[in-house]
């Protein structure tokens, strides 16, 4: 399972606290940091850029960070329908794969060959009514369980019924572009992209040596206009435990492969919501061959914001 976990989050809500009480103690703690992992990020940009990469870059840090500030600093109290469509595909494993004339001109196989066919496909289809609430320090959301493949069902609270989770996605962007975080990674512009007709900066984030507990790698695409974030993708080695989700032990040496993306199409009071989140899980069997082993799309739509607003002014 893959949380954009909260911790995160309440760690710098407690810090923006200390600093609003307490300007000392916010002092030393940046301190600390500058002594921890120096002053100024290891950053770079691409050539494409010219000579003025790194002051564009910074321009970038600083303007994002501002807009991750500003989802931190709202309150929040929204729902939305959440459609989420899997496919899982079932394979078996088949042997003698890998014929060999022995030296008396017999016909064998090579019994440790092995790879994956495919039997069948499963599909399944969930809708919920999805609920996010962020007062202060207090976070929280909740899902009704509105259908289970196209049965209508009404089950409050109700878990989520995915392989794969990601908790508080709204805050993705926090996790690695917040003035606090962006001190814990590398970053480096990769170029540009179109998104929903709109200019983008590709921006690659990579965690320090220093960062033991947020070890994410990142590709994000950063609105042209306003810096805000347009989608972040995650690379497989960031996902917790995703490579102990389904072992092929038979199979030999194998490579995962995980895509996780999260798109914020959805924009109220200068700050973007969800709109797409796509995971794709597969492997590279023995043979080279890659295998999809489950796809899980998710849709949000029918938003009804009840408060967007800043909740305090530094």
């Amino acid at each position: 399972m893959f949380l954009l976990n909260s911790r995160f989050l309440r760690r710098e809500m407690r810090i923006q606290e200390i600093s609003n009480k307490k300007r000392i103690k916010s002092i030393l703690f940046s301190i600390a940091i500058v002594i921890l992992i120096g002053f100024n990020p290891d950053i770079s940009a691409k050539k494409s850029y010219g000579d003025n990469s790194q002051e564009i870059l910074k321009q970038i840090l600083k303007k994002t960070g501002e807009y991750c500030e500003r989802i931190k600093k709202i309150a929040l109290y929204y729902v939305c329908k959440e459609n989420i469509a899997i496919k899982e595909n079932l394979y078996r494993i088949v042997k003698n794969i890998n014929p060999i004339i022995n030296p008396y001109g017999e016909l064998r196989y090579d019994n440790k060959a092995r790879k994956l066919k495919f039997h069948r496909t499963k599909k399944k289809t969930l809708i919920y009514d999805y609920q996010l609430v962020k007062k202060e320090k207090n976070l929280e959301e909740k899902r009704v369980l509105l259908q289970e493949n196209r049965k209508k069902k009404q089950k409050k609270n109700a878990e989520l019924k995915t392989n794969y989770q990601a908790k508080y996605i709204i805050y993705g962007p926090v996790g690695f572009l917040s003035k606090y975080w962006q001190y814990y990674f590398d970053f480096e512009v990769t170029g540009e992209e179109l998104i929903d007709n709109k200019k983008t900066i590709l921006l690659k984030a990579s965690p320090k040596p220093a960062n033991k507990n947020n070890r994410n790698y990142a590709t994000i695409w950063i609105d042209k206009n306003d810096f805000s974030i347009l989608q972040i993708e995650w690379e497989p080695e960031s996902i917790i435990d995703y490579q102990d989700k389904i072992k092929f032990k038979k199979l030999g040496d194998i490579k995962r492969t995980v895509t996780w993306r999260v798109t914020y199409g959805i924009e109220k009071n200068g700050v973007r919501f969800p709109s797409k989140q796509f995971i794709q899980d597969g492997i590279f069997d023995s043979t080279g061959e890659k295998k999809i082993l489950e796809e899980i799309s998710f849709i949000y739509d029918n938003y009804k914001f009840f408060i967007v607003e800043i909740e305090y002014k530094e």
